[in-house]
């Protein structure tokens, strides 16, 4: 029965269509444009095809059916009955069936805008829904200067597609492709894809006509109301100085940006309106263009407002992906203002007993951790570069930042590295990747530090840093850590070592004298040695002299039996009085001539009295100080004896005025001849350690023909001697005269390092 009816109603359908064909064209179009409106959706389809007929560039004459007008005639151009079809089409858009739709938009192509124009004033009120349905549909950048008349004179539902209309248009212009940043809804009209294949082109002046539609539509907001126009505005305001949707200039041909000129004049009302926008938009597009206007000083203020408001994670996600813009200093002017907010953690997330701690806010300018880990890799990677231009104190930026210890991507862990600052930047030395670790243990390291105050001799917790640092995984960071170490250890040899005694001792040579002074009262004898050492390397011996007197007069008061002596104890106590014997005789004063006398006159060990000779010579090239033949007679000990001989070698300031110390020297030199002679192989080799050492003292002018006989005994030592050590010291200093005969070198120059044979450093028996 129903099937009946259908089939009884479908041929009334054709035998009305039949009828309208038969009209003449203008009759027609009348006709239809009477009836398509109050015709029922199953009869409009009919209809339509009507007016598509019309509507393109042939017409069918009277009578003619269309399938023989297809395929047998070319008939003449009624162009009123055209332009009258294409007319209805445009009132009656929002009627015609979608599925008809696309066949319409082919026919009427290039020629919307004229239908348009046609258009009375009251028609933009009376089809305003159609109106902007078909802008929509056609995506004609020609029909936009219409939209904002029906925002102003349109209904409700005519001022909601209008502003549909723009915003389509406008993500058209912009091919904007993630749609989520706006906020609406997903089946939105704005949304649907346009209709016609072959929709024209946008030219500069099409981009300029919807730029100033747009601020039309922004300027009236307050009469219209209409939200989807300030979200076209948003996707149009892409750049303050670029062009919109790929069009090259300022819009494109020298035209100007109404749009952006309307942001930007703070006297125009409609400013305001555009501000609001900034300040207040929901959709996450907002802050990402709050973020590129940030530093036009109009809107300014507006934008600082809206990026410091985040609510969703979309919201990071815009702003972070252009976060290298942050880079701008003018930028991170404006970003200074806007703090980072916390508020106190949760009771059950603080330790027992521990202070209570605090947390981002979730909605806050930099996402927490549960929003971080959501944010792909690059948004990731740019929140360090965020948050070092945010006003925050080191506490908020470490609360920020701890979460990037454990990010599995390697650049975003090393942007936070970079600009981590307080204990937590040191966890960054044991990352598992090579280059974030070494870039952060050179950061924590006091590398170029120059400033005393932040480099303290032994600093325990910068040396628990070192040591941590050289049992890194990572080569480069060990080295690292063993150049820290030697920077805050100065009891060492190394050149760092070195450098961090001298700079201390020049800085704040107090400080210098305590740190040696609590070496000597609590290391062992071996680490005082080597503090002391250092004093004399670089030349800090007269800011410890108290400390080394002390040392001495202790030294002085104790009596040591031989038992004690024997003692492992007992020498390194014996080796730290000869260095500061050594030490002393560094400071060529006349003060200091009584203190090593008594040394070699009481006491009991040899290398302390050695020591002490050596100072007494060096004094005696200043002109202070003496040494007498007795004390070679008195002393035994062949280490004590040769270095008073080497004392006694070396030459008074003004030899010849003085006949007296002439004479001690020639004594010395035949003393010196007795000795290379001795049957003693101990005594022999400290005889040719003594020529070694005095060959850069110019003796040979003092002693004449004696020098001759040292010369000759010490060549026959280096050929005939039946000590190894003996015969080959004398090899090495026959070789440096050979040289010097031949005016191949100074005598004084080359040679075996210090003593080496006899337990002597630098000239000096320790």
């Amino acid at each position: 029965m129903e099937a009946r009816e259908t089939r009884n109603l479908r041929l009334v359908e054709i035998g009305v269509l039949e009828k309208l064909r038969q009209l003449p064209p203008d009759e027609r179009v009348s006709a239809l444009g009477a009836a398509i409106g109050l015709a029922p959706p199953g009869e409009r389809e009919g209809l339509v095809l009507l007016l598509v007929e019309l509507a393109s560039k042939s017409v069918p004459q009277k009578g003619l059916r269309l399938g023989a007008w297809f395929g047998k005639h070319r008939l003449s151009h009624n162009e009123t009955a055209r332009e009258g079809a294409i007319e209805v089409l445009t009132r009656h858009w929002r009627v015609i069936p979608p599925g008809l739709r696309q066949v319409a938009l082919a026919a009427g192509r290039g020629c919307w805008e004229g239908a348009f124009d046609a258009l009375e004033p009251g028609d933009f009120a009376a089809c305003g829904v159609s109106l902007s349905q078909l802008t929509l549909d056609a995506c004609d950048p020609a029909l936009t200067k219409f939209l904002p008349s029906i925002l102003d004179h349109g209904d409700s539902r005519a001022g909601a597609m209008a502003g549909q209309a723009l915003l389509g248009l406008a993500l058209r212009l912009t091919e904007l492709s993630d749609i989520a940043l706006l906020g609406i809804n997903q089946e939105a009209p704005s949304l649907k894809p346009v209709l016609d294949a072959e929709f024209l082109p946008w030219t500069p002046g099409a981009v300029q006509g919807l730029l100033e539609a747009v601020a039309v539509g922004v300027a009236s907001f307050e009469s219209h109301k209409r939200k989807e126009v300030l979200l076209a505005a948003l996707v149009l305001l892409e750049s303050p100085r670029q062009g919109v949707g790929g069009v090259g200039g300022v819009v494109g041909g020298g035209g100007r940006d109404a749009l952006a000129d309307l942001a930007l004049d703070s006297e125009s009302p409609a400013a305001q309106t555009l501000r609001s926008v900034f300040r207040r938009a929901r959709a996450p597009l907002g802050r990402q263009r709050a973020w590129v206007w940030l530093r036009e000083r109009a809107v300014a203020a507006a934008c600082t407002e809206r990026i410091a408001r985040a609510p969703t994670r979309l919201d990071h996600e815009v702003l972070l992906r252009l976060g290298h813009l942050a880079l701008a200093p003018a930028r991170n002017r404006d970003l200074a203002i806007v703090p980072i907010a916390t508020k106190p953690a949760p009771v059950g997330q603080t330790p027992p007993g521990a202070t209570p701690g605090r947390r981002l806010l979730a909605d806050g300018v930099v996402p927490d951790q549960s929003v971080l880990s959501a944010l792909s890799p690059m948004a990731r990677r740019s929140v360090p570069r965020l948050i070092e231009a945010l006003d925050a104190n080191t506490t908020t930026r470490t609360l920020a930042l701890d979460p990037f210890l454990t990010d599995p991507d390697p650049i975003a862990r090393f942007n936070a590295a970079r600009v981590t600052m307080g204990p937590t930047a040191r966890d960054y030395c044991f990352d598992r990747e090579g280059t974030i670790a070494r870039h952060n243990a050179l950061r924590a390291s006091s590398a170029g530090i120059r400033e005393s105050g932040r480099l303290r001799v032994g600093d325990g917790a910068r040396r628990r840093f070192a040591r941590g640092l050289c049992r890194s995984s990572h080569r480069a960071v060990r080295l690292i850590g063993g150049a820290e170490f030697d920077r805050v250890t100065p009891g060492g040899a190394s050149t760092l070592q070195l450098l961090a005694a001298r700079r201390t001792h020049t800085t704040d040579p107090g400080a210098f004298a305590d740190w040696v002074r609590g070496i000597v009262d609590s290391a062992a004898p071996g680490e005082v040695v080597g503090t002391l050492m250092v004093c004399r390397r670089i030349g800090a011996i007269a800011a410890v002299e108290s400390i080394l007197l002390a040392i001495i007069a202790d030294s002085l008061t104790e009596t040591a039996t031989t038992e004690t002596a024997a003692t492992d104890a007992a020498k390194g106590a014996s080796r730290v009085v000869a260095t500061a014997v050594a030490c002393l005789g560094e400071l060529r004063a006349p003060r200091i001539v009584s203190v090593l006398r008594e040394c070699m006159a009481r006491h009991p060990d040899a290398r302390v009295r050695a020591n002490a000779a050596d100072g007494l010579g060096r004094l005696r090239t200043v002109g202070t100080g003496s040494l007498s033949l007795d004390e070679v007679s008195i002393e035994e000990h062949h280490r004590v004896r040769g270095s008073v001989l080497r004392a006694l070698l070396t030459p008074w300031p003004e030899p010849k005025g003085n006949g007296q110390e002439v004479d001690k020297t020639s004594q010395a030199a035949e003393s010196l001849a007795v000795m290379l002679e001795d049957s003693r192989p101990s005594y022999r080799l400290a005889g040719v350690w003594v020529v070694q050492r005095s060959l850069r003292s110019g003796l040979e002018g003092v002693i004449g023909q004696r020098w001759d006989r040292l010369a000759s005994r010490v060549r026959w030592l280096a050929d005939e001697d039946f000590d190894p050590s003996v015969r080959a010291r004398a090899v090495v200093v026959t070789n440096r005269l050979d040289a010097a005969m031949a005016g191949l070198g100074p005598r004084g120059v080359g040679g075996v390092g210090g003593g080496g044979g006899v337990g002597m450093r630098g000239g000096v028996m320790l």
